[in-house]
């Protein structure tokens, strides 16, 4: 009797036997056919670190667990990443995407395809959307503790507010009220020359 355990890819095989007694009797030939099956690799497990990124985050890829292979072979893994459904091959085999690459509203994929040398495995995915972030406002007039008269056109400036999400994007929106009188104005500068009611007023 032998073993046979050189085959690693699936092909088909024939195995031909026969006995010889060392007294010129050999027996007839048998002959046995047999395949050796491979087996595809399987999926690995991915994470994408932050949970919710925003664009003041890389995007870090991690393999928390790996393929493996059902024969025993030798794994490699492919990265690849996705810009919506969209490939971008700068980034093939890198872990990390930089946050100067990253906008609001974004979602980025990673695929990582095993191989065993032989055929390609079942495909690990993990996507992520970019999260928006909220502007910082700053108040720079009217200042806190101001007093002014019923007839006073108020200044109303916020021009130092910042939003990181904001590139060559649209610009902001800006609401003013006072919780004495509801609605003032909107813009980012503006004079509100109505005057206000009697008494303390938050803006």
């Amino acid at each position: 009797s032998t073993q046979y355990s050189g085959g690693k890819s699936e092909n088909v095989y024939f195995l031909e036997i026969y006995a010889d007694d060392g007294f010129s009797g050999t027996s007839r030939t048998v002959e046995h056919r047999f395949t050796v099956v491979n087996h595809q690799p399987l999926e690995p497990v991915l994470s994408i670190s932050p949970d919710n990124p925003t664009i003041t985050q890389n995007l870090e890829l991690e393999i928390t667990e790996k393929s493996k292979d059902p024969d025993g072979e030798n794994v490699k893994e492919t990265i690849e990443w996705y810009l919506g459904d969209k490939i971008k091959k700068e980034y093939s085999n890198k872990y990390v995407i930089p946050k100067s690459k990253l906008e609001a509203g974004q979602r980025w994929e990673a695929r990582v395809t095993p191989n065993d040398g032989i055929v390609d495995g079942i495909v690990g995915i993990y996507s992520v959307e970019i999260q928006n972030t909220a502007p910082e406002v700053t108040i720079s007039h009217p200042r806190e503790g101001l007093v002014i008269d019923t007839a006073t056109e108020l200044l109303l400036d916020a021009s130092n507010t910042t939003d990181v999400d904001l590139k060559d994007g649209p610009k902001l929106s800006f609401f003013w009220k006072s919780d004495r009188d509801g609605d003032l104005q909107t813009g980012e500068k503006v004079y509100h020359k109505g005057g206000l009611s009697l008494g303390d007023h938050t803006i």
